[in-house]
């Protein structure tokens, strides 16, 4: 009886040292304009993961079937992501900020025998969006489950 006591105790121990993300907000905004077909959408993420002992690092995002690299910001260098690590509370949050942009009148209009471009196939994964990053030396995923949308769309003259 004990055994099963002591066995239960320490599965629970390494649940609740497990890593929790919850996603804080995911948003999406549509936009068009500038030059004559050209369209996309804006997402921005915040991403906060509980119980850390150090901080997860983003590697890739997918939404849809689009791909974009995680740059994490530094000092004096540019990027699309922060990485923000309480050690105190044992969380970090990651926010995240890319675009997505098509230009339907330069793809109606490409010349014959232009180089076509191989892009990578996003994994299978259930919500709109993936996260995938390193924790602790190993490959994880979190998946977004929705999207809040924000409205209206940018029109750009």
């Amino acid at each position: 009886m004990y055994r099963l006591i002591l066995i239960a105790f320490c599965f629970v121990s390494f649940a609740a040292r497990a890593q929790h993300p919850r996603v804080i907000s995911s948003t999406t905004q549509s936009w068009s304009g500038g030059i004559a077909g050209h369209h996309g959408s804006n997402y921005t993420f915040s991403i906060e993961f509980t119980d850390c002992k150090q901080a997860p690092w983003p590697d890739t995002l997918w939404v849809g079937g689009h791909r974009f690299l995680c740059t994490v910001s530094s000092p004096g260098m540019q990027g699309n992501t922060t990485v923000v690590f309480n050690r105190k509370r044992k969380t970090a949050t990651i926010g995240i900020n890319v675009g997505y942009s098509a230009d339907d009148y330069a793809e109606r209009n490409r010349l014959p025998g232009g180089a076509e471009t191989v892009l990578p196939k996003p994994p299978t994964y259930g919500g709109v969006a993936l996260l995938q990053y390193s924790y602790r030396g190993k490959q994880k995923a979190f998946a977004v489950p929705g999207f809040t949308r924000t409205y209206p769309a940018v029109n750009y003259p």
